[in-house]
């Protein structure tokens, strides 16, 4: 498995593998669209996309917002495919990005999970995360 930088030629599959039905937490009709998944492969500033892939493949990924000003990042989005879960892949996205992080003095990660993930809360939990309060998701189309 490699873990490399998110790069435009991504997009696609990214897009593709961030509207799995189990990433969406939104509204009921909102969908990631391919000008923020660009967006956020062309954003050094204020993005961070990784990806992870095997024999070219990419198996899993993980795009995080990054605020120098705070030296702080938020973890918006980490996916690896369904039947490679629990082989260690996230675990190495979330590595390569906590090295970015201490690179760029970022000093704290933040991220949030659905109530009902309880697989991504024990894994947020087994890597350090500490459980902060509970909170609605509201939403206004405008």
């Amino acid at each position: 498995m490699r873990i490399r930088k998110g790069k435009p030629s991504d997009a696609a599959v990214l897009l593709k593998l961030l509207n799995a039905d189990e990433l969406q937490s939104g509204l009921e009709d909102s969908t990631y669209t391919l000008e923020w998944v660009n967006a956020c492969l062309t954003s050094p500033n204020t993005d961070l996309v990784l990806v992870a892939e095997e024999e070219g493949q990419i198996i899993g990924f993980l795009i995080a917002e990054i605020w120098r000003k705070k030296h702080f990042s938020y973890l918006s989005d980490i996916y690896v495919r369904p039947e490679l879960r629990k082989g260690g892949v996230a675990s190495a996205l979330l590595n390569k990005y906590k090295a970015f992080c201490n690179e760029q003095d970022l000093r704290f990660i933040q991220c949030a999970v659905l109530t009902s993930n309880r697989g991504m809360q024990g894994w947020c939990k087994a890597h350090g995360f500490k459980r902060g309060r509970e909170f609605y998701f509201y939403g206004k189309r405008l």
